[in-house]
């Protein structure tokens, strides 16, 4: 039955409903904004990059 609706369907993907937070992110940014892949990164992930070993590559 999976490979009958697999066929019909493809490979089709359930989007999750935007959380809160991303709603609130979007209302103080824009849609347009967060449709280009702008995303929120906590400060302390900035401060912190070298200790955890993150590089801009």
């Amino acid at each position: 039955m999976d490979s009958e609706r697999s066929k019909k369907t493809g490979n089709v993907v359930q989007l999750r409903k935007p959380t809160q937070s991303q709603r609130n992110s979007e209302a103080k940014w824009g849609k347009k904004v967060i449709g280009l892949g702008f995303c929120v990164v906590p400060s302390l992930l900035l401060r912190a990059q070298s200790r955890l070993g993150l590089n801009p590559t």
